[in-house]
């Protein structure tokens, strides 16, 4: 009977158990890693804090479809608000740097920004106001993510002449551009505090 002791001795069996020893080692560690890399949970808090975005105002001639998601991800989600709003019934659109727009073939022409290339990186936030008067203006100020919310606050802007405020009820669809990896993981949007600031005819 051949003793295990004298097996080992053997230098055959001596290379052949140190390469399955090195071969197990290898495998372990590719194991671990990729256990490490696929069960990671996401930290939301390194995103957490001010999102970077661009705001468009689009002023909606009558009611708002209440079908409309939070945020918008695709292009087949946008063509469907805009159908669903109807683009011959957006009045007017503007931004902070964008002089307003009236005519229906110019409203037309700057929503093909939002194509299929936008969507790759980008996203919309979507938020609907109906105002008490058609004279109010909005402006989103800050939009901060904390976890799976994010806070919305801005500034209402009316007429200081209250001769110049109108008694139509107002609606709007606010466009907010930002990056698609600011808002992954969110799933509710709040209506945060909006300042109201008056402001003279000659300041508009």
């Amino acid at each position: 009977m051949v003793k295990i002791s004298e097996v080992f001795k053997n230098r055959k069996w001596q290379i052949a158990v140190a390469n399955v020893l090195v071969i197990a080692f290898i495998v372990t560690l590719i194991l671990t890693a990729n256990a490490a890399t696929s069960n990671e949970p996401i930290d939301d808090s390194v995103r957490d804090g001010n999102i970077n975005f661009s705001s468009v105002y689009v002023s909606v001639g009558g009611f708002i479809e209440e079908d409309i998601p939070n945020i918008i991800t695709t292009y087949e989600q946008f063509r469907r608000m805009i159908r669903l709003n109807d683009i011959w019934n957006i009045s007017a659109i503007h931004s902070e740097d964008l002089d307003v727009i009236w005519q229906p073939d110019q409203i037309n022409n700057y929503l093909q920004r939002y194509n299929r290339n936008f969507f790759r990186n980008n996203s919309l936030i979507v938020f609907t106001i109906v105002s008490s008067s058609g004279s109010a203006r909005y402006q989103v100020n800050s939009i901060v993510r904390q976890g799976s919310e994010l806070e919305i606050k801005g500034t209402r802007f009316m007429p200081a002449n209250p001769n110049l405020i109108m008694d139509n009820i107002g609606y709007w669809i606010i466009l907010s551009e930002v990056k698609q990896s600011d808002v992954v993981g969110v799933t509710r949007i709040i209506n945060g505090v909006w300042d109201l600031q008056f402001i003279n005819e000659e300041d508009n």
